[in-house]
């Protein structure tokens, strides 16, 4: 691509794959940093690293975490952070090394791209561009669906007629007064199934809420490993 001259215009990358912010400068191309998390959550790990892992692990797991840029809508105590998120006392280890060019990669990119509304969480985007440098921005994507069915298939009549239950779902809701959240989990490492059924059981009964969730599980019923639930 560069020897024809057709170089693109921007890389999005996934956050993980920080060695593409190296690529992207030798070419003088943006590179924008691709993440499944909301402004909200992206925003409480960069205070986080903003503010010094240390001394949140000196704390007490009682003790309530307060970030000076960030106003949360929620108490947050320090035994809500997953052990893994304090691996910090040995540079020399791997895990920990790459952890920290991935975050150097991310606030050194051309800008965000987050999975998330405007809507939602709009109040949060001036607190996340703030710990971007040169002035870079994020953008909220939301959750895309990746299918577009107006495509021509090449006569291939399963593929132009495939629909999606969960799309079809939501496409029956009403459109005031409908209450419907997008809950994507990546992988279950902090979060085992039997809390996750707990948490939907939460969602549809006790604050009577519509919802929308997918999860990938390895043995799914699905051959890609993706499930998806409404309820």
């Amino acid at each position: 691509m560069f020897e024809t001259g057709c170089l693109p215009i921007c890389v999005i990358s996934y956050f993980f794959l920080e060695w593409t912010l190296d690529s992207c400068h030798l070419f003088g191309i943006p590179r924008f940093a691709s993440h499944g998390m909301g402004w909200l959550p992206m925003a409480v790990l960069k205070a986080m690293h903003m503010q010094g892992l240390s001394s949140i692990w000196a704390m007490s797991n009682s003790d309530h975490v307060k970030f000076p840029q960030l106003d949360l809508p929620f108490a947050f105590a320090k035994g809500d952070l997953p052990p893994d998120a304090f691996q910090i006392g040995d540079h020399e280890d791997p895990w920990v090394r790459f952890m920290i060019e991935v975050n150097k990669a991310d606030v050194s990119s051309a800008g965000f791209i987050v999975n998330s509304f405007e809507e939602l969480e709009g109040e949060y985007l001036d607190t996340l561009e703030s710990f971007l440098e040169n002035k870079a921005n994020a953008w909220c994507v939301g959750p895309l669906l990746l299918v577009n069915n107006q495509v021509e298939t090449g006569g291939d009549d399963d593929l132009k007629n495939q629909s999606c239950p969960c799309i079809d779902w939501l496409d029956e809701q009403p459109v005031q007064n409908a209450v419907i959240y997008h809950i994507c989990v990546v992988h279950n490492r902090t979060c085992q199934m039997p809390k996750w059924m707990k948490l939907q059981w939460g969602w549809r009964w006790q604050a009577n809420c519509s919802f929308g969730s997918s999860d990938q599980q390895n043995g799914a019923h699905r051959k890609d490993g993706r499930r998806l639930r409404r309820g």
